[in-house]
């Protein structure tokens, strides 16, 4: 099904401007080009279109069929393609769906892309468009977008109804090297300690025979990527909130189209054709994300993971990358090599209507908060298991 939108009162519609509601990949081939070169155009590795198109087919298959579906909102001027809106329906069957951004819990930087070109009206189109598909959401949620994000504000603003209601959770921040820099520019700008001891870690990692590489050809990108996966699973003991299931699948789907443009990057820390350590980065442009990260624990002294980390930053700031985004794990490490923070937060829009007292109800604490609750608790189990331990005793 494709939703043709065109304008209503109350949105200003230049000529020749057209938006579509899109509810198929295949129907979205059509604009995957100008799809990939707007996304590169802003700067948003993971809004490409290898990368959504693999997390859908991976993680959204026949057992979600029934509950999710795609919600892409395109707008055209003239025929080309100026801004998208990537979103999909979950619990479409529900009286209060919820409409979310693609990719969502795994890529943090997934947001509408909007050329500097387009029309005035864009987020306009993008809101009603959404507001009038079936069935129409009772909740956007945005896990995380920047604290000035406008492109939301101004969403809330131009909602049919509106203006809807924008509730924040907690604020986060990612951690990002900025640049534009020299690699050299970087490290001199790091504690004289922490200098010291990459370069000690070095030199012992030559003596010990290790090597850095990265993947460059398609050929070996399901191995390494598999290796990869299997450090960050035996590291968090099989419980990771990140590489779940079908993300693997993705990671191998998008890298396969991006790694001989060099927009995929596996930098991997080697003993003879053994993985010990692993970096992966998404490009875009000139901006670049580390999005997973592992090492053997075995050689935890020689540090392989952070080697794998630092080969690809040295990389990126030397081929003019402005900006590697480290995500918002707040890990010390990534801490100790970032140069700076941009606060981000999570977010929740309800459509005003007769449905969002209900809605609101529904979702009464936001997502975060159902998470600290559920943490709260468990500290509190844990507390009251040590005292009937230390009363049995």
């Amino acid at each position: 099904m494709t939703v043709d939108q065109t304008a209503s009162p109350g949105v200003g519609h230049d000529v020749g401007v057209e938006c579509r509601v899109i509810d198929s990949f295949d129907e979205l081939q059509r604009y995957e080009r100008e799809w990939d070169r707007l996304a590169v155009a802003c700067g948003k590795p993971t809004c490409r279109p290898a990368w959504l198109r693999a997390w859908w087919e991976a993680s959204c298959g026949p057992a979600d069929q029934d509950s999710r579906a795609l919600r892409v909102v395109v707008v055209t001027e003239g025929g080309r393609l100026v801004a998208m809106f990537p979103g999909f329906v979950v619990n479409q069957k529900s009286r209060l769906p919820d409409l979310r951004l693609l990719a969502e819990g795994r890529f943090w930087s997934v947001e509408p892309l909007v050329s500097d070109d387009a029309p005035r009206e864009t987020l306009a189109l993008f809101a009603r468009a959404l507001s009038e598909t079936s069935p129409p959401p009772a909740r956007l949620l945005i896990e995380c977008a920047p604290t000035q994000a406008e492109w939301l504000r101004e969403l809330r603003r131009q909602w049919p109804g509106g203006p809807a209601l924008l509730r924040r959770g907690p604020r986060r921040k990612l951690l990002v090297v900025e640049g534009p820099m020299s690699s050299e520019a970087w490290l001199a700008g790091m504690p004289q300690s922490l200098r010291a001891e990459l370069r000690r870690r070095t030199r012992r990692r030559a003596e010990a025979g290790l090597e850095v590489r990265f993947t460059d050809t398609r050929e070996a990108v399901q191995d390494d990527v598999h290796a990869l996966a299997q450090l960050h699973h035996a590291r968090w003991n099989w419980q990771s909130q990140w590489l779940t299931e079908g993300v693997e699948d993705t990671i191998v789907q998008a890298g396969q189209l991006l790694v001989r443009s060099g927009d995929f990057r596996l930098w991997k820390v080697l003993r003879g054709e053994e993985v010990i350590g692993a970096a992966l980065f998404a490009r875009a442009g000139d901006v670049s994300e580390l999005l997973l990260t592992a090492y053997d624990p075995g050689w935890s002294r020689l540090a392989p993971g952070l080697a794998a980390i630092v080969a690809g930053i040295r990389h990126d700031l030397d081929t003019g990358i402005r900006l590697i985004d480290f995500g918002h794990g707040g890990f010390k490490y990534l801490q100790r090599l970032s140069n700076t923070e941009r606060p981000v937060v999570g977010y929740e829009l309800f459509p005003t209507n007769r449905r969002m007292p209900i809605a609101r109800a529904r979702w009464l604490i936001p997502p975060h908060g159902r998470i600290n609750v559920w943490r709260g608790r468990l500290r509190l189990r844990t507390r009251l298991r040590a005292l009937r331990d230390q009363n049995q005793s």
